[in-house]
């Protein structure tokens, strides 16, 4: 009788049709133990069976999304890819001279001394004519030997 009553009940329950007091009387009674050999959820509406192209449709999504974040995943990793060989790029086309290349040893350094001297001495050595300038103006000089 108990066991009817809350089939009854549960039956009525699932529909909506039952009231605060059945209510609390379907607690009490699972609270204390009495249970049906069905589970409770079995006397529910009847369930539909789904549509036959739900679950290829649901895997195709998945597929499109995977695919779209594997191609963004892609581009990013191919664009860190190239600034990093931009980057190389630019770095060795513009490197600074080696303190190696700039470095002259004592020799060279003498010898360019020598050099300087003797360029000096040329230039003050030469011989100038023994000329007097009498006049010089813009486009007209005058002198004597």
């Amino acid at each position: 009788m108990i066991m009817d009553n809350i089939q009854d009940i549960l039956k009525r329950y699932y529909r909506g049709e039952t009231t605060l007091a059945e209510e609390r009387y379907l607690k009490e009674e699972f609270r204390r133990g009495h249970l049906t050999e069905e589970p409770a959820l079995s006397t529910g509406p009847v369930q539909e069976s789904l549509p036959e192209g739900l679950y290829a449709g649901i895997r195709q999504g998945i597929r499109k999304r995977r695919q779209k974040h594997f191609r963004q995943l892609y581009l990013t990793a191919g664009s860190i890819a190239a600034m990093l060989v931009l980057i190389i790029f630019v770095k060795g086309s513009f490197r600074p001279a080696l303190p190696s290349d700039l470095q002259v040893t004592d020799n060279i350094k003498r010898e360019r001394f020598e050099n300087a001297l003797r360029t000096i001495g040329n230039i003050l050595e030469e011989d100038r004519p023994n000329e007097k300038v009498l006049y010089e103006d813009h486009k007209l000089i005058i002198a004597i030997e």
